[in-house]
């Protein structure tokens, strides 16, 4: 098994200016950044203005990157790159997913199949009246399985803000479906390909789905938004089994926006939102036995963007918050409980147009990845910091100038 023990992956997905493969510089040194790791021959400026999803899958060592070349307007392909963390090297690069006729297909999302022990990946495509979603396993080795079919729309429209997360033996796949008044609909993907469903989740008028997956009680939680400045969540069990889809209580009114939706351990989920034009983030535990939800403002902040990950036996964010016209990095420790230890903790030294914060936890350290875009709105200086376990901030390091420069996609190593 590989682990590894000093570094920690941060997720680059910015335009660098170079454009070899380098090898990497193995450091244990704090503070200290290794060379830039092409992992992408080809321009891309996907996700550069968005934080969720990150495109990065860990499994057993391995960094598995993601990412769908939208600069390509004929095929826009979507590839996979893995990197072995522990030997330094690229395993698979530039794997070429979808079908190189395919057109059209777009936004991949990814996530480890337990049982296939494999990543499933899978995208949606827009190419034509009927919306589609589509998957396909791949090995660490880069052995690509056949294509799945995995949904296609009820009538004209698209299938929309496609989620995954994976169980013991099934992934489940969900997905808002225009053609049917906005409605979620779930898929039950298997180890061998098989598809369950769909299978409606929610009512009309649904928006932001978002899925995790509780190992203790063996059910996956499914939230998303309503109309009526509402947030609704529901049990799904591996045999497509539905609970009572159950409001969820809110300290705010207006608009509500599910931003971020993880398995905290002990049967419960944590659910990070944002509140009515974007001026609160709160966040909801929620346990999977009783339902019972618990939900408590951690920023008044105006933001838009923000990440979130279990670590230390607690909940960790970083966002953007904003103070008049300048964007700074925050963070934010929460309990399980619902208990909010601190917030509004300032993660970065420079002020003014900081923005897109990413949130990594290899099992060690927590490491947080943001773009300064002070001396640009196109192009950003990326920076990245070591996170305490109080939430403070531990140490900054500059990781790239000019990252939005050329168009490549990168990944770092940070050393701590």
């Amino acid at each position: 098994m590989h682990r590894s023990k000093i570094l920690v992956w941060a997720l680059l997905l910015t335009l660098l200016a170079a454009a070899s493969i380098v090898p990497l510089a193995m450091s244990n040194v704090p503070g200290q950044v290794s060379e830039r790791i092409n992992v992408s021959s080809r321009p891309t400026i996907q996700i550069y203005d968005t934080v969720d999803p990150k495109n990065l899958v860990r499994h057993d060592g391995y960094a598995i990157i993601y990412y769908w070349d939208k600069t390509n307007e004929t095929t826009e392909p979507i590839f996979v790159s893995i990197y072995d963390v522990e030997e330094g090297e690229m395993v698979v690069s530039e794997l070429h997913v979808d079908d190189s006729s395919d057109v059209g297909y777009v936004y991949p999302v990814a996530a480890w199949h337990i049982a296939a022990n494999q990543l499933l990946i899978v995208w949606q495509d827009v190419s034509a009246g009927y919306g589609k979603v589509y998957g396909r396993f791949v090995s660490l080795g880069g052995t690509l399985g056949s294509k799945i079919s995995i949904a296609t729309s009820q009538g004209p429209g698209f299938l929309s803000y496609v989620r995954i997360a994976s169980g013991a033996q099934k992934a489940l796949v969900v997905f808002k479906d225009s053609s049917q008044n906005y409605r979620v609909y779930g898929c039950l993907v298997s180890s061998d390909g098989s598809v369950q469903g769909p299978f409606q989740i929610s009512t009309d008028g649904a928006y932001y789905p978002h899925v995790a997956y509780d190992s203790s009680s063996g059910k996956f939680l499914v939230v998303w938004g309503v109309s009526g400045f509402q947030m609704k969540f529901r049990w799904v069990d591996e045999d497509g089994n539905l609970g009572p889809e159950t409001s969820l209580g809110s300290a705010n009114t207006g608009f509500l926006r599910p931003a971020k939706l993880i398995s905290v351990g002990q049967g419960k989920f944590a659910l990070a939102y944002i509140g009515h034009d974007n001026e609160h983030l709160n966040v909801t535990i929620i346990s999977a036995g009783s339902g019972s939800h618990t939900d408590v403002v951690v920023s008044t902040k105006y933001t838009k963007y923000l990440d979130m990950a279990y670590a230390f036996g607690k909940i960790y964010l970083v966002y953007e918050g904003k103070s008049g016209n300048e964007y700074n990095i925050y963070s934010a420790v929460v309990t399980t409980s619902g208990a909010v230890e601190s917030s509004d903790n300032p993660i970065c030294t420079a002020s003014g147009n900081q923005r897109y914060p990413n949130l990594d936890f290899d099992g060690e350290k927590l490491v947080a990845v943001w773009k300064d875009h002070r001396n640009s709105a196109y192009r950003a200086d990326v920076y990245g910091a070591t996170i305490k376990t109080d939430g403070q901030l531990d140490r900054e390091v500059e990781v790239d100038v000019n990252g939005g420069q050329t168009g490549k996609k990168y990944v770092q190593m940070i050393g701590l």
